[in-house]
């Protein structure tokens, strides 16, 4: 603690841990309102990726059937590219 001479110095060491105390309590209001904020924001962009995770947490037959379309659709495109690479090296015979 500073020497306190005056009673200006007194009012003026006062003056400034009021006001950091001020500063600190509504700064952490304000984070906390802004975590809040934040978290709520988050949690509405999140609730329909959510529910379609449990939707198919529900269904996994859905799933399978979604993979395997998939899969016959990664081969289709696989045997074209391969018939294309194939044809360039001269190796379709």
């Amino acid at each position: 603690i500073p020497l306190i001479r005056t009673v200006l110095d007194l009012f003026i060491f006062q003056s400034f841990f009021f006001t950091k105390m001020l500063y600190d309590k509504y700064l952490l209001e304000f984070h906390k309102r802004k975590t809040l904020f934040i978290i709520d924001n988050i949690n509405r962009e999140l609730g329909p990726i959510r529910e379609k995770r449990h939707y198919y947490e529900e269904h996994p037959n859905e799933v399978m059937d979604i993979l395997m379309a998939g899969t016959e659709h990664a081969r289709k495109i696989a045997k074209q590219t391969l018939d294309r690479v194939k044809k360039s090296m001269m190796l379709d015979y």
